[in-house]
């Protein structure tokens, strides 16, 4: 016997396309104003949703908590985490509560060696770190350990240095830099699924970076001696950790000149991106950033550099990079911006600013501003510490705002947090961060149930207030009181009534969760879904999937939170040579509107669709389609 059933496909975050060509890394939404794992996420993106403030004073910093140099700090909601130790001594993770600015807990660790900037990961109430040669994992609630894994253990003389943990939804990859081996570990258990080894006298310095079912790796020998192959990026199978072998050469790219990647990949819109790291004096540029096709490996463009063994930071088709001339006279520091025209392929440097970054600093991106810290060289050693920081534009490079203190820093709903001189460093208004959710989506026809769920983590009531936009007459807010710890689900059918199409706004006076379920049963069919709300109204979307064939609907809901008109323009791109088709709207102030994207593409279409507009909007794309099962 069959029967149908119904799978719903909603989109509530699509990749931002900004007019100023800035874009978000598509991202799990409940991360998007969270800074999770080193450079943001698995793929090493370094983009944040995050807008900057104008306010850059300190307004509160940890004193000497001995946090290593060049580490990131992570967050997950109103909790920092950060990295700290004293090589071969002591090692312990710090836990921050950001909305009262005082520690949590302290957790001691597996001190760290000579070198060691490994940055933690965050994943699912779980701290990830490799310190000296083992891995970690803490409860982030109690600092508890839940799990360690040496991975001398696998292999003697192990050692883990400016490797930080990748995570996804069951894996940890990390690089024993020692031994020249990256690993694949369980995520709960720490048990390991497998060992990738680069070879005789070859280093892993790299974070992994992950796209898809792909890992890419990075290769260099010890202070660049004559290995052959030396440096390069490896492309390996997530589930196996075995080089693909219809990537590149065999799984290899080979870096020109057989340089060093003593960096690592970020990952991004079916490219990769990473730098080359030539050891010596140089007045001129002989290093290069490369851009490769994340799915065959091939070269698509190299622009020469200065040595760099930071990560790069991407959004859409610009790419920023920190880098380092080692002049005989005295190191200069600089960092550039270089982005690839789409219609021509033609890659151009838009900018480069001098005295700011350093051969080991990974940029980080706050929407349209570039955080880049200021580094010199530690007189006791080669080792460059944080001497400030910079905000630039992403756009011109101009200074946005610049401090004198400071080094690794990352974007945070509380201010940027640094790293530098043992010390965590938060810039900003500070002060308790308040959520804010947007929901394009939302029925209450026949058939329709809606609710909006939401989750107070903290120990204080909060406020909170829903609005409603509908492509009818207005609702009046709804305020919800949320008691401390607690979970309350709304109605939405009961506040709003039958028969309305809704899309709602989630606001309050402090840090909670919210998240839109739907369950219907109409048309013969019968399913659901559940969305994180967007941060924030953007002004353009791009959704990569839809299509118009038999047993399938595609739906875009838009929502327009402003108190006036916004214009849209939707163009819907399709395969095959058939040119674009572009439709204009005009959305009323505080309402919702629905467009049928099978009558409006056209029947039988697979699509790609677009959405500008002059004013903030939040969207979701919405498929419904019949599958049949035994």
């Amino acid at each position: 016997m069959h029967r149908n059933k119904i799978i719903c496909l909603v989109l509530a975050f699509a990749v931002l396309l900004s007019l100023s060509t800035f874009l978000p890394q598509a991202a799990a939404l409940e991360e998007a104003d969270e800074w999770s794992q080193f450079q943001k996420d698995g793929q090493n993106s370094g983009f944040s949703e995050i807008a900057l403030s104008q306010s850059h004073d300190i307004f509160a910093r940890s004193g000497n908590i001995q946090a290593r140099e060049g580490s990131q700090p992570v967050i997950s909601g109103n909790k920092a985490f950060v990295y700290t130790g004293v090589d071969d001594t002591s090692g312990s993770i710090y836990c921050f509560d950001l909305s009262s600015n005082k520690k949590l807990w302290e957790k001691e660790i597996d001190p760290p060696t000579y070198l060691n900037w490994s940055s933690p990961a965050v994943c699912e109430g779980v701290i990830y770190i490799g310190s000296g040669s083992s891995v970690h994992a803490l409860n982030s609630q109690s600092g508890k350990i839940l799990w360690k894994k040496n991975l001398g253990e696998f292999k003697k003389g192990a050692l883990i240095v400016n490797s930080s943990p990748t995570v996804d939804e069951e894996n940890l990859f990390i690089g024993d830099w020692a031994n020249g081996i990256y690993y694949s570990l369980d995520r709960k258990t720490g048990e390991l699924n497998w060992g990738f080894e680069l070879g005789e006298g070859c280093n892993a310095p790299s974070t992994p970076a992950i796209s898809g079912n792909r890992v890419f790796v990075c290769q260099s020998a010890a202070y660049g001696a004559p290995i052959s192959p030396n440096g390069g990026v490896w492309c390996l199978d997530k589930e196996t950790g075995k080089p693909l072998t219809s990537w590149g050469n065999n799984g290899f790219y080979q870096t020109d000149g057989e340089l060093d990647v003593t960096g690592s990949v970020c990952a991004g819109e079916g490219k990769i991106y990473f730098a080359d790291f030539k050891f010596g004096a140089m007045e001129e540029p002989q290093n290069h950033l490369y851009c490769l096709n994340g799915q065959t490996g091939k070269g698509i463009w190299k622009k020469e550099v200065y040595p760099s063994s930071g990560t790069p930071a991407v959004v859409g088709e610009t790419v920023f990079l920190s880098c380092q001339q080692m002049a005989k006279d005295g190191n200069i520091n600089w960092t550039c911006a270089f982005r690839e025209n789409g219609e021509t392929g033609e890659v151009s440097k838009i900018w480069e600013k001098k005295g700011v970054g350093g051969f080991n600093v990974s940029p980080a991106i706050a929407r349209d501003k570039l955080l880049v810290a200021k580094t010199k060289t530690d007189p006791s050693s080669w080792m460059e510490v944080g001497s400030g920081i910079c905000a630039l534009d992403c756009e011109t490079g101009d200074t946005f705002w610049e401090t004198n203190e400071g080094g690794s820093s990352i974007p945070t709903p509380y201010g940027v947090i640094s790293i530098t001189k043992g010390e965590m460093l938060l810039f900003g208004e500070g002060g308790e961060r308040k959520s804010d959710y947007y929901f394009a989506e939302g029925t209450t026809r026949e058939g329709f149930q809606e609710w909006i769920c939401l989750e107070n983590p903290n120990a204080k009531l909060l406020n909170v207030t829903i609005n409603y936009m509908t492509n009818s007459s207005p609702i009046e807010p709804q305020p919800v009181i949320l008691p401390p710890t607690s979970r309350v689900t709304i109605d939405v059918n009961l506040y709003v009534g039958a028969n309305c199409d809704v899309a709602a706004r989630v606001t309050g006076d402090g840090y909670f969760v919210a998240e839109r379920a739907m369950y219907f049963k109409n048309w013969g069919l019968d399913g659901g879904d559940q969305v994180m709300g967007l941060a924030s109204p953007r002004n353009e979307y791009f959704f990569a999937e839809g299509t118009t064939r038999g047993g399938f609907q595609t739906w875009l809901a838009i929502g327009n939170p402003a108190n006036e008109p916004v214009n849209l323009l939707v163009n819907y791109f399709y395969g095959g040579g058939e040119p674009p088709k572009g439709e204009n709207y005009e959305l009323e102030p505080n309402s919702r509107m629905t467009i049928d994207v099978n009558t409006q593409a056209g029947a039988e279409k697979d699509v790609s669709i677009a959405l500008r507009s002059n004013g903030g909007l939040c969207a979701e794309r919405i498929m419904y389609f019949k599958t049949p099962f035994d």
